[in-house]
């Protein structure tokens, strides 16, 4: 599986990934995607065939489903959500996140379209 950390996702994040053997890019590390539109973003992560990681389930959440209306698989959403990691201690934060990620990749090692949807 490859992902791509939505903006607000710290960078940290996508380089302790890569640390780790995994395809991750962060939107912070691509300038061609700062500051786009959240449907060009959901777009540009399938065209990559990567898996969109966010914390922004109201406007990705949409694109995800328009696209299973449509007939289309998807590469998948992973939601970090505030609740399930608190960011306010960044650290701790990225540790638990790289611990959480490395796991799911290690287990969905394939590229395929598959339209899952998981929070962490």
């Amino acid at each position: 599986m490859r992902l791509l950390l939505d903006e607000q996702i710290p960078a940290a994040l996508a380089r302790a990934l890569r640390e780790r053997g995994h395809d991750v890019i962060s939107v912070q590390e691509r300038t061609d995607l700062r500051g786009v539109e959240d449907p060009a973003l959901f777009a540009a992560a399938q065209a990559d065939r990567g898996t969109l990681v966010t914390d922004n389930i109201r406007h990705f959440r949409p694109e995800a489903d328009l696209a299973l209306a449509a007939g289309h698989e998807h590469y998948g959403l992973i939601y970090l959500t505030n609740k399930g990691m608190p960011r306010h201690r960044i650290g701790v934060f990225i540790r638990e996140a790289v611990q959480r990620l490395d796991t799911l990749l290690q287990e969905h090692p394939s590229t395929e379209a598959t339209s899952l949807q998981l929070f962490l």
